[in-house]
């Protein structure tokens, strides 16, 4: 990966890869994650993705979209450990392909969503800001309507309360009333001056012209924050909490929060991620085969690994009566990756598994992004296949051992109204 400086707290990443027919630039303002902030963030994104100066209005900016052979556009919020992003992404066809500069102007339109939005008087648009709190509040209500969903989020506001992993990136309705055109630009002009900027593209483009229009774009830019990732395992402190929560739901959903205290940065996280392939992560796992298949116990179950907070999340679908019972099973297949009670076969297997999840990565340009984006943010210089190297030389001792560091926190469970 190439590294470009633009100006002061303006960087931009480059990495070259022939086998696409595109270009992808994604251009990230980093702010410190605040509870406070976060609504207005992500309502931000939502009206700046309606329009620019230029281009004022989706009836606008999709014939545009076509003249440059179907570019396509999103603006959108995320969060990363203690940093929060505004994001414009966008992709071209390769200037190869079309005997024009396609990927300049399609950068440029990612910098005017971002840096010339649509503000009639003075301010972003009001129309706008109005209807896309309505959208908000329907995006952030409906996370109740897929109950899996839910239920792993209430598990982590329960077991990291204070923490930044129970903020809500998508924000939360009870802060949308006090959001107006007035405080919202303010809000926007605030994080354009001073939040530095991460600039990353990928694939098939020249990145000198790239960096070129970059360079005098961003020639006075000068931001007076310096954001950058800083990552934290918490410890459990007391005893394991337990949460019952009734809904009108016709399946249950268990959720059990553990900490791993194993982080990204580690010299044992890649054990990890072999110990939870072996645990949880695919259809080769002890909680698949076990849980599932053997005792026929759940209708799903599965485990992940937050990479950014140390956290391990395992998720279950059961029949109401059936909690005590799922829950012993889970907590007995954790004991056994504990003591070693697994063959050379599931190790293999579970490291097949990781890897081939790695090279698929190789196909879509959003997810080699992120792959490398946060690695670089977390200060991680690994490529794929270091990462995969890595894997390989997992140890069934290594397994063992970043187990028995896992302390449970949290067994939430979302059942039917008696």
């Amino acid at each position: 990966m190439k590294v470009y400086n633009i100006a002061n707290g303006v960087n931009m990443y480059y990495l070259k890869d022939e086998k696409y027919k595109t270009a992808s630039i994604c251009i990230s303002l980093k702010n410190q994650l605040k509870r406070e902030n976060v609504t207005q963030n992500a309502l931000l994104a939502k009206v700046l993705r309606r329009g620019t100066q230029k281009l004022n209005s989706i009836e606008k900016i999709n014939p545009y979209l076509e003249e440059l052979f179907g570019a396509r556009f999103d603006v959108f919020s995320t969060k990363k450990s203690n940093l929060m992003f505004l994001n414009c992404a966008v992709t071209a066809i390769s200037n190869r392909y079309t005997g024009e500069d396609c990927v300049l102007k399609t950068a440029q339109l990612m910098l005017d969503f971002i840096y010339e939005p649509y503000m009639p008087n003075g301010k972003l648009c009001e129309e706008y800001v109005k209807s896309e709190k309505i959208n908000l509040k329907d995006d952030i209500e409906a996370i109740i309507n897929d109950k899996r969903t839910y239920a792993t989020q209430r598990c982590v506001d329960i077991m990291c309360e204070g923490e930044n992993a129970s903020i809500h990136d998508g924000g939360y309705v009870e802060d949308l009333d006090l959001i107006n055109a007035e405080n919202l630009t303010e809000y926007y002009c605030n994080i354009v001056k001073n939040c530095p900027v991460d600039i990353f593209v990928l694939g098939s483009c020249e990145p000198d012209a790239i960096h070129e229009m970059l360079k005098e774009y961003f020639k006075d830019f000068a931001p007076n924050q310096n954001a950058q990732i800083e990552l934290t395992a918490n410890s459990v402190c007391g005893e394991v909490k337990n949460i019952s929560e009734a809904m009108d739901v016709n399946q249950g959903k268990l959720s059990i929060g553990l900490r791993t205290s194993t982080l990204a940065t580690d010299f044992d996280y890649y054990h990890l991620l072999v110990a939870n392939s072996i645990l949880g992560s695919g259809a080769h796992s002890k909680l698949f085969c076990n849980v599932r298949e053997k005792l026929s116990l759940c209708y799903y179950v599965y485990s992940r690994i937050d990479k950014l907070s140390g956290l391990m999340l395992i998720g279950a679908g059961i029949e109401f009566d059936k909690f005590e019972e799922t829950k012993s099973a889970i907590f007995e297949q954790i004991k056994a990756v504990k003591e070693g009670n697994f063959t050379t076969a599931e190790l293999d297997i579970s490291k097949k598994f990781l890897v081939n999840n790695l090279k698929t990565q190789n196909d879509s340009q959003f997810a080699m992004r992120d792959f490398y984006y946060t690695n670089m943010l977390c200060g991680i210089n690994a490529t794929v296949d270091d990462v995969i190297n890595s894997i390989l030389s997992v140890t069934k001792d290594d397994v063992i051992n970043v187990f028995k560091k896992l302390e449970y926190d949290t067994v939430y469970f979302l059942k039917g109204r008696e």
